[in-house]
């Protein structure tokens, strides 16, 4: 089964995410279900199921590392809503529900001009696993 909860998502027992920092290395992550430091957990929502084993699923997110590298995460255009939609459409086919990304996209279409420094507090406390770590 393959759950979204705002950002961040549980496949096979496992919970990723994407988040910022400074270097070119992936902003893909891993922490336990439901305990990703600096938030509280609310709701799961039953995205679909996926055909893919776990280590099919672990060699889709190293190749996806690639592109989400922690200096390319924005708040408005590549954020961690981003990144899962973008995981939902290639594991089960399903994007996430179009209210999880409202923020963004409101922003990008009223172009706020944030600095590309926002990010997912997630990514820089301790408890997270980046997938090269």
């Amino acid at each position: 089964m393959f759950y979204l909860w705002l950002g961040l998502f549980v496949v096979h027992g496992v919970e990723y995410g994407f988040g910022a920092h400074d270097h070119s290395t992936t902003g893909i992550f891993e922490v336990e279900p439901k305990q990703c430091p600096g938030f509280t957990f609310r709701k799961s929502i039953l995205i679909g199921r996926t055909d893919l084993g776990p280590k099919e699923v672990r060699s889709m997110m190293e190749k996806m590392a690639q592109e989400y590298s922690g200096n390319t995460y924005h708040l408005i255009t590549k954020n961690c809503n981003h990144f899962c939609n973008d995981v939902c459409l290639k594991l089960t086919g399903k994007a996430i529900p179009s209210w999880v990304n409202r923020l963004a996209r409101l922003g990008k279409k009223n172009y706020l001009h944030l600095p590309n420094f926002l990010f997912c507090i997630c990514a820089l406390v301790p408890g997270v696993r980046f997938l090269t770590e």
